[in-house]
């Protein structure tokens, strides 16, 4: 979930939550230029884990799922980043042996990718 809470931190104003029945989680937000708050996290599926990148505007009224990450093993993204462009760089770690557009191959258990998003 993702929380507005009052000026003296003693009162939730707003709450989003985002996910389903599963296991699901926020690991890391920013908030952008324009306004927009980022979170990523993961969300369970079918029996794996997915990366998710979730947006709200600023008055937290709608959280959207834009961008999500599935494989034939667990993704996990853990922190956010944002370029002055644009752009968002998701930090993360999988177990997923077809992570698309990869430049080097899977090791074998679970490694720790960068994924660059223009967005």
């Amino acid at each position: 979930f993702i929380a507005e809470l009052s000026a003296n931190l003693e009162k939730i104003n707003r709450l989003l939550y985002s996910g389903e029945k599963n296991l699901d989680g926020v690991s890391s937000m920013l908030i952008s230029r324009n306004g927009y708050i980022y979170a990523v996290g993961s969300q369970k599926e079918k029996g794996f884990y997915r990366g998710v990148l979730l947006r709200a505007g600023e008055d937290l009224r709608s959280l959207k799922r834009i961008y999500e990450l599935k494989g034939n093993g667990d993704i996990y993204f853990y922190s956010i980043g944002a370029f002055k462009n644009g752009a968002l760089f998701l930090a993360g770690m999988t177990s997923a042996s077809d992570l698309p557009g990869a430049l080097n191959s899977y090791q074998g258990g679970c490694d720790g990718f960068l994924l660059k998003l223009f967005h």
